[in-house]
């Protein structure tokens, strides 16, 4: 059996020696503009592996870091938990120690934690709320929306902030009829999860239900014309169309003693319900079930894609503009290939060292196809590494730095060809010319 670390959804550590058990800021505030945080990018920037970006959303004073550090984390010490009604985690923060995940082929992705800015703050405006979902939302795979009580029309009001925002991003990056779709499907799954849920999971008719019949049954549109019953129907229909994957869970009060409730981190799990505590086993069966990898424009994004997205995104709502994915995607893909570029040239040299120097003399015909072999080598890693199809813009900068490279080596090549044959020359001359004593 494995002796590994595990958080609360039982996912080991994805690398012990990559980041630290703790939260660090990934986006804040800081006078008035959002900044993008390096100790949280340069982690990103180290992983290669395909990203599940799950974040935690929903109105301050909910109980989100609560539900990040015990159910997901599986720790007393994560995310900022407070018993006041002033909220505590501000701007997006990331917990900086990834989690592994193989999944049904086997393959190896990495999770990224993240708790953003409770909602509603007394100290802050709707405008800030704005920004912070929007954010969270372009940047998530899973979004975990934390609220109280059961889906009633002031629940799926307080939902009205994200599915506007949703129509915003919508209408600002759709430009023709049957965009809609397409621009969907890189919104993320969308995970409700219903705290101090006090009702019996039933029907009209007493039937029993799951939680996602009851959230199904809670966004069916309602009957009649008039301008209220449309307003109601406005926030039903946005929350199904972007978000087609959805789902929902419900959790009892954790404990009836209120005193316990203001410290609810440190509670050791057999002091809790019973009830929630089994209810809180399911909701991690299902959280594992709905991670995804993170998605834009049908390509799967790894760490250093992601980090070009937060600085695209951020950049965007800082001034004033609603982001666009598709100037995030090219921003993306410049980013990915001026980074293939990099290490196509260390690729390259080491290999004329390897292949050429160390090898010298060599005929005219061997350095020929040593150099072809290595521009055949460098082209497929290029096409590898880069996210979108070669354009003739990247194929173009690709062959420049090619034939930059073989001109250089070229011309190493023929001092190091005229150096050997100076020494070699030299040698034999001194041997013919020194007489026997």
């Amino acid at each position: 059996m494995s002796s590994e670390p595990l958080n609360g959804l039982g996912l080991p550590i994805y690398n012990p020696d990559l980041g630290e058990d703790k939260a660090v800021p990934l986006i804040r505030l800081q006078k008035g503009t959002f900044v993008l945080e390096t100790e949280a990018t340069d982690l990103l920037k180290q992983i290669s592996a395909p990203i599940i970006f799950l974040c935690v959303c929903g109105k301050y004073r909910t109980g989100k870091s609560y539900l990040l550090n015990k159910i997901l984390l599986n720790t007393t010490k994560g995310f900022a938990v407070g018993s006041t009604i002033n909220a505590c985690t501000k701007g997006l923060w990331l917990w900086k120690r990834p989690f592994k995940y193989v999944n049904e082929d086997k393959e190896e992705l990495v999770v990224i934690v993240v708790d953003t800015e409770g909602l509603g703050a007394i100290d802050e405006d709707e405008n800030h709320d704005t920004k912070i979902v929007l954010l969270g939302l372009l940047l998530s795979s899973l979004m975990i929306y934390n609220s109280m009580g059961s889906i009633d029309e002031n629940a799926l009001n307080s939902l009205s902030l994200v599915v506007n925002i949703s129509k915003t991003l919508q209408a600002s990056n759709c430009s023709a009829k049957g965009e809609d779709d397409d621009f969907a499907k890189n919104f993320p799954s969308f995970f409700w999860i219903l705290r101090d849920f006090s009702l019996q999971l039933k029907d009209a008719q007493g039937n029993p239900i799951t939680s996602k019949q009851y959230l199904e049954n809670a966004l069916a549109l309602q009957k009649g014309g008039s301008e209220a019953i449309e307003n109601k129907n406005k926030v039903r229909r946005l929350l199904k169309h972007f978000f087609s994957d959805r789902d929902c869970a419900t959790l009892v009060r954790p404990t009836e003693d209120e005193g316990d409730l203001q410290n609810l981190i440190q509670m050791p799990e057999h002091k809790l319900r019973k009830e929630f505590a089994d209810q809180v086993a399911m909701l991690r069966e299902k959280i594992r079930k709905k991670m995804k990898v993170k998605i834009v424009n049908g390509k799967r994004i790894n760490g250093p894609m992601l980090a070009d997205l937060c600085a695209t995104y951020t950049e965007a709502v800082n001034k004033g503009k609603v982001p666009s994915i598709d100037d995030a995607w090219s921003n993306m893909c410049k980013s990915q290939c001026e980074e293939a570029l990099s290490e196509v040239q260390v690729m390259f040299e080491q290999g004329i060292k390897e292949k050429i120097y160390a090898k010298l003399p060599l005929t005219k015909k061997n350095i020929k196809e040593n150099f072809e072999k290595l521009k055949e080598e460098a082209m497929n890693y290029f096409k590898g590494k880069i996210i979108n199809r070669l354009s003739t813009e990247e194929e173009l900068a690709l062959t420049k730095l090619l034939a930059k490279l073989k001109k250089e080596a070229k011309t190493a090549i023929a001092n190091t060809a005229k150096e050997l044959c100076e020494s070699y020359f030299e040698t034999v001359s001194h041997t013919h010319l020194t007489l026997p004593t």
